[in-house]
């Protein structure tokens, strides 16, 4: 076996190539592996697709690995930087960063058939420079949406504004106050339309043909609900079975004949809530007029809403034919002036893998092949492998993309097949001297055979012949040169899963060395859930022999005679598991039964193990080290908890402190005075050092997952933050400038996350503090403090009408209760906190109206000028009511 750089090479670290990485790690077939990113960090998709709304119309419980639930995604549909958020902290959790060559790009492969590996060259655009890989496996994460479709349309050269396609958004063009024009009418543009519509003078969107738009009720998921799915055992499994099944039922509907009435219903259903929410003005431009499922359904994101607008025009009957200097020109002769045209139209779908060269067997490359075997229409063995290319797979590649299900389901069933398909050959590699099927021979690699692929092919298309996408509507699925559907797959996606488990080991030809010999030689193997039978039948057989076992020990007889009634029984196992293993053709099962055997009847009779009795109870000890990572993971888990509780209980105990100090405070709009700056020093430090100590625990996902335990601590400093804000500027620390303030305290890290929950509530605690300042500043100076004019120096007179309408610390907390009572916290964990601290928060408010009344009123019957003697004498203290 020649030497390789890295076993497998994986091109692209978005959702595809990431989750390769991860399973070739968790199943333990190799840790040499390296993933090509064009991009700056992982993600795909979700890292390139910044435009205004990016979201994913798949529920994020479903949009996410099986292997990977998170039971913290804020919303049904959650939006691009939260699922951006998941595959970084994917990446990181299993260790998959350091794997990764970003800012390069693959230029070519070529298949060395002497060497039997692949001789990859890679271009680093940072540094330039241009180097080669030698793989023994090639993976294809690249998807099939990942290349924007060039703009045809004449004189887009001489545009004067901004002209970019919506998956490299132009985060320099501000659409306030400007006209703004709109190529295109799917997923995308359904997204950002609602939101650049509420900014832009006049927004006009340029429809060719009409999409379903879908109701989509996205609730936000609350504190309950996310720590039903943590804790609950099988919770989120089973909602994530229920998303499948809702999902899953709609393929029904594709089939041309029987699906009518489905498809019939939903129609009618889609045309009642578009007339619903759109103008009718509208309805010609919103209803389409072809078989429902034909294109994939948009979710409406208050897109219908949108075109009430009368700053925002649909136009779906006077198509662009030329782009001008100033705008765009219709069919018509019609001019519409824009300062930025926006297209979202779409992918290069038909030009997979491009601008990749791969070259297989014989010096041919992939569209070479496909042009002679396919007419130039993208064809591959379960959208993954294509015959004469050895050892390489295409992830989402032709004929995997689903009409109604989630991306990563599939990408997970094909990670599944290569896994299964390659197994044998990365044991091997990592063990030349015991390989899987002899210590001689060597499994090289794996190819399909060209007439199973060729046949695949035509039932494939037979199959879609039959389905809405061939019904006569526009469809980017359908290849324009050929009509051949290169996206869909035409069954239910369990049938894909059952696939991708079940593999004919005769669809598959692999290159086995006899290193002894040095002949090549090309067979069949047992591979797949084939395989997993075969498992299951041998340790079936290993139970049952081990069970007789015990039961014997209780028989009179002695242990020879224990040891004799195992033998027999085992010699009869033996036997009819040899009969099975002939029967299902796999050849290990009687290889397994043999070794129980043997260890079996040895232990019993005390004699000393061989080596090979001891490789064979290894084989039996093939989960331990599975148990051992979960309990790795938990204390991990349990050790990091526990980390952050602690710095928590002391972030809040600083943050009190500096609180304490604070209050001795007794002016407004004004710097801290020093003495207090200085006091509170030592327990800003402590808090610093607390953030810095846990700041790297709550990165990623484990920013949700520890939530319970920060929160505690963020919402006390947040009190302080926000008081001590309040007294040096006499206004209200917001949201984004007190996250801000939390990151600074970890200058050298990542810092942390303050959620919008923790913010609201410091504020809800922030009045307590405002209340105890305004009434010790009362009882001292017989005075609201107030937020003075420039112009006067004067303390607030109560009796003077033109100082009373001055801003004092009533009037802001009036305006925060009047806030925060009109504030929606919908209802779980977060709203039971702020319905308690609501409560207190009106109490602080009225204590200081009943303290300023008790100076007002009462302090009218006094003389003016009038001040109680604090320290004995005939006054008497100010009197505080409350």
């Amino acid at each position: 076996m020649a030497s390789v750089d890295t076993h497998v090479l994986i091109i692209g670290a978005g959702m595809s190539g990431l989750g390769l990485a991860v399973q070739l790690l968790r199943h333990g077939y190799t840790n040499s592996f390296e993933l090509i990113e064009k991009e700056s960090d992982v993600g795909g998709t979700w890292l390139v697709n910044q435009y205004p709304g990016t979201g994913c119309d798949v529920a994020s419980h479903f949009y996410s690995y099986s292997f990977e639930l998170n039971p913290d995604w804020s919303q049904k549909f959650s939006l691009r930087s939260e699922i951006q958020a998941y595959f970084r902290g994917v990446a990181e959790k299993y260790g998959i960063v350091p794997h990764v060559r970003f800012q390069s790009t693959v230029e070519s492969a070529r298949w060395v058939e002497e060497s039997q590996y692949w001789e990859v060259t890679i271009k680093n655009w940072k540094t330039k420079e241009t180097y080669v890989r030698r793989a023994k496996i090639v993976v294809s994460g690249v998807g099939s949406l990942s290349i924007p479709r060039k703009c045809e349309i004449p004189g887009a050269d001489d545009f004067k504004g901004h002209l970019f396609h919506s998956a490299k958004w132009d985060s320099s063009f501000d659409w306030k106050d400007k006209d703004v024009v709109v190529l295109g009418n799917g997923c995308s543009a359904t997204q950002f339309v609602p939101i650049m519509a509420k900014d832009t003078r006049k927004l006009t969107q340029f429809a060719r043909q009409a999409q379903f738009l879908a109701e989509r009720p996205n609730p936000i998921y609350s504190t309950a609900f996310k720590s039903l799915m943590r804790y609950v055992p099988f919770a989120m499994r089973l909602y994530r079975l229920k998303l499948y099944a809702d999902m899953e039922r709609d393929f029904a509907g594709f089939d041309v004949e029987s699906g009518g009435k489905i498809r019939k219903q939903l129609k009618e259903e889609n045309e009642r809530y578009v007339k619903r929410m759109a103008p009718e003005r509208y309805w010609d431009s919103v209803i389409p007029t072809h078989k429902i499922g034909c294109k994939r359904k948009v979710m409406d994101t208050d897109y219908l809403t949108t075109l009430h607008r009368d700053d925002m025009e649909l136009i779906s009957d006077d198509s662009v034919t030329e782009i001008t200097e100033t705008g765009v020109r219709c069919k018509s002769g019609r001019e519409v002036k824009a300062d930025a045209i926006v297209r979202a139209t779409g992918f290069e779908v038909f030009r997979m893998l491009f601008p990749m060269q791969i070259v297989g067997q014989n010096g041919v490359t992939l569209n070479e092949h496909w042009d002679t075997h396919h007419q130039g229409s993208a064809q591959a063995y379960f959208g993954t492998c294509v015959p004469g290319f050895p050892n390489f797979f295409t992830l989402m590649g032709p004929n995997t993309v689903t009409g109604h299900l989630s991306v990563i389901y599939t990408v997970e069933c094909q990670i599944n097949f290569v896994l299964r398909l390659v197994g044998p050959i990365l044991k091997s590699m990592q063990n030349p001297g015991r390989g899987l099927m002899a210590s001689r021979q060597i499994v090289e690699a794996v190819d399909v055979k060209a007439e199973v692929a060729a046949q695949h092919s035509t039932w494939l298309q037979a199959k879609l012949n039959k389905l809405v996408w061939s019904s006569g509507c526009t469809s980017w699925a359908l290849d324009p040169k050929t009509g051949v559907n290169i996206a869909m797959y035409p069954e239910y996606q369990f049938m894909f899963w059952f696939r991708s488990v079940f593999i004919p080991s005769t669809d598959f030809s692999y290159d086995v060395l006899d290193k002894k010999g040095g002949k090549h030689t090309y067979r069949s193997l047992t591979i797949g859930g084939w395989k997993g039978v075969q498992q299951f039948v041998s340790t079936a057989a290993v139970v049952a022999i081990l069970a007789a076992s015990v039961v014997g020990m209780r028989r009179p007889g002695g242990i020879e005679g224990i040891t004799r009634s195992v033998e027999s029984s085992m010699k009869g196992l033996l036997a009819q598991g040899k009969h099975l293993a002939s029967f299902l053709r796999l050849h290990q099962t009687s290889q397994h039964i043999e070794a129980a055997f043997i260890l079996t009847s040895t232990h019993l009779m005390g004699s000393k193990r061989t080596r090979t009795e001891m490789e064979n109870q290894e084989k039996m000890d093939r989960f331990m080290p599975m148990f051992e990572h979960f309990r790795a993971e938990l204390d991990e888990h349990h050790d990091r908890r526990e980390r952050i509780t602690k710095a928590s209980r002391d972030i809040t105990a600083a943050s009190k402190k500096i609180i304490f100090t604070l209050q001795r405070v007794r002016t407004l709009n004004l710097l801290i005075p020093q003495h207090a700056v200085k006091a509170n020093k030592q327990y800003y430090d402590a808090i610093t050092a607390q953030v810095s100590a846990v700041s790297k625990d709550l990165q990623g996902l484990n920013a949700w997952r520890y939530n319970r335990q920060i929160t505690g601590g963020c919402q006390e400093w947040m009190e302080a933050a926000c008081f001590q804000h309040y007294l040096e500027t006499a206004s209200l620390l917001s949201h984004d400038d007190a996250a801000q303030k939390l990151k600074e305290l970890d200058p050298n890290g990542p810092g942390i996350r303050l959620s919008p929950e923790d913010w609201v509530l410091g504020v809800y605690d922030m009045t307590g503090e405002l209340m105890r300042f305004a009434i010790t500043a009362m009882a001292t100076s017989g005075e609201l403090p107030s937020i003075k004019s420039p112009s006067s120096s004067e303390a607030m007179d109560v009796d003077n009408a033109a100082t009373r309408q001055q801003r004092n610390v009533l009037t802001d907390m009036r305006g925060l209760r009047a806030a925060l009572e009109g504030l929606d916290t919908g209802f779980g964990p977060f709203a039971k906190d702020a319905s308690m601290k609501m409560r207190v928060m009106q109490t602080s408010v009225e204590k200081v109206e009943k303290a300023l009344y008790g100076l007002i009123v009462r302090g009218a019957e006094r003389p003016k000028g009038w001040m109680p003697e604090v320290e004995g004498g005939g006054g008497r203290a100010v009197e505080v009511e409350g």
